[in-house]
């Protein structure tokens, strides 16, 4: 009885081991991705960093050629911002806003068709039978039986 237990005990010593070196593995292996996630993370802000760097020297060239260019323009600027406001200011006088007409529409009266079923049990109503009412509608017998047959007010 007591080799059982030591069987038993030396099966669970096993299976702890086993579980026990494959945490390991597994916990030594998320702490290397983590090292590479760092290291990416680290390169990709270097990246980040050249690239915004290369912008902003980007922008000071061009914010100095506007300010040497912007000098000798923009007493040209006033110019043209004056006379496009009297320009403005002229053609409003000459030509007053119009009042909002709309425009006028034929009144016409929406017409409702009745469906090929809804004449059908109309006509079929008024007491006529299959054959006629086939004949008016222009369809076939036994369309017309079918839908009688499927009309919910006939079961």
């Amino acid at each position: 009885m007591s080799s059982i237990f030591i069987l038993v005990s030396l099966l669970l010593h096993l299976f702890t081991i086993v579980g026990l070196y494959y945490l390991y593995t597994r916990q030594k292996n998320s702490t290397s991705n983590q090292l590479n996630e760092e290291k990416m993370m680290r390169d990709i802000e270097e990246v980040f960093t050249g690239y915004l760097e290369e912008v902003k020297a980007e922008n000071d060239k061009l914010l100095n050629y506007l300010t040497r260019k912007g000098n000798t323009t923009s007493m040209k600027q006033d110019n043209h911002k004056e006379k496009d406001i009297q320009s403005v200011d002229e053609d409003w006088e000459e030509d007053p806003p119009e009042l909002y007409n709309p425009p006028i529409t034929n009144e016409s009266k929406d017409v409702l068709e009745q469906s090929l079923r809804g004449r059908i049990y109309a006509l079929y109503d008024q007491g006529r039978s299959i054959d006629t009412i086939a004949r008016e509608l222009h369809c076939g017998r036994t369309e017309v039986e079918l839908m009688l047959k499927f009309h919910p007010e006939n079961e």
